[in-house]
């Protein structure tokens, strides 16, 4: 079992940060790699990442479930994934998200356990720290941007969305993958694919933000 803590700040205030959660399309944006999001029944999503390192890429699908939520505060859940394209792999993992006052700011704080199995299970927990790192440090920056009115902040790629998450003159046709005929791990680059794998383990760190917009 792989644990982990990531935290940013948000130079706005906390009723600030999560009203911007109720604009799906827009946090999307903010997350390195969210490909897609959709609600299946309630409180149960499926959300396809695809994490990147250098030239390659990988696709993971993951399945979650929320079991707890406190409007403005709180967000756990659980979730179940595997790769669907350029690794092999699958996880478990669950996680919980706070938002809580900072003076004049807001702390965001991911708490998560995740499971690997397969390539995933070979990845080391320093690989998936920083690639967690990575992540976090990217949507926060864009997030701070974004809620500053910085409309050019986020991913320069299309964002696909269900027409139920669609908001006006959003771009939505799904942005090409890389390495997409790519059908298992290659001896030469394995260390390479290790660490692209390990985006399936510290993926529902980026999804988890993603969720807070759709409960809302």
């Amino acid at each position: 079992m792989v644990k982990f803590t990531q935290q940013f700040e948000v130079d706005q205030a906390r009723e600030r940060v999560w009203t911007f959660f109720d604009q799906p399309a827009a946090v999307a944006r903010c997350v390195p790699g969210v490909e897609s999001i959709e609600e299946v029944q309630p409180d149960v999503f499926t959300v396809l990442v695809t994490q990147s390192v250098g030239p390659f890429s990988a696709t993971f699908e993951a399945r979650l479930q929320i079991t707890e939520k406190v409007a403005g505060e709180r967000i756990a859940f659980k979730a179940t994934g595997k790769a669907v394209r350029g690794a092999i792999g699958s996880f478990r993992a669950e996680s919980v998200v706070t938002l809580s006052t900072k003076g004049a700011g807001t702390l965001v704080e991911v708490n998560s356990e995740a499971a690997l199995a397969g390539v995933l299970g070979s990845v080391g927990q320093k690989v998936i720290a920083r690639q967690a790192e990575k992540i976090t440090a990217e949507f926060a920056s864009v997030l701070e941007r974004r809620l500053k009115g910085d409309e050019t902040a986020g991913s320069a790629a299309p964002i696909r969305l269900p027409a139920a998450l669609r908001t006006e003159g959003a771009v939505v046709h799904q942005p090409a993958l890389a390495g997409a005929g790519a059908r298992g791990v290659e001896p030469a680059a394995a260390s390479v694919w290790m660490k692209v794998a390990a985006g399936a383990a510290i993926a529902n760190l980026a999804i988890t933000l993603v969720i807070l917009g759709k409960l809302l």
